[in-house]
């Protein structure tokens, strides 16, 4: 399959990482039975991210690895709408650090009554 770059004229979203599903607006009709939006458009499926950078000459991008070339946007397309999802087996873990401090202030004078806090915390490194 073929490496499709997409660049932006923007930061690409710090959250898109190499084995994300890219997804595309386009005005081509639905034929995978994905999603319509309101004004008529559908998201159409690019592919899996093989990488995300910056372009010396062209500015921020993801490369994509495509079976066909998408519909409504070119390699060198100026900001595309582009949304990504994660697969379910990766990044599933809560938050990661070494600690969290938490202060609970109430400034109400009313009686307030807190029945539980929890959290999920993964440690990070040993």
């Amino acid at each position: 399959m073929p490496i499709f770059p997409i660049y932006f004229q923007g930061e690409v979203n710090v959250s898109a990482q190499i084995g994300d599903i890219a997804y595309c607006l386009s005005d081509e009709p639905d034929t995978q039975g994905l999603f319509e939006t309101d004004n008529g458009l559908t998201i159409q499926y690019i592919g899996p991210i093989t990488d995300v950078g910056v372009d010396v000459t062209n500015g921020p991008f993801i490369k994509v690895n495509c079976a066909v070339t998408p519909t409504g946007i070119g390699p060198l397309q100026s900001d595309p709408f582009i949304m990504f999802r994660k697969e379910r087996s990766t990044n599933v873990s809560g938050l990661k650090g070494y600690y969290a401090e938490i202060n609970f202030v109430n400034n109400s004078t009313e009686k307030a009554e807190l029945f539980a806090v929890s959290s999920e915390v993964v440690q990070s490194s040993k």
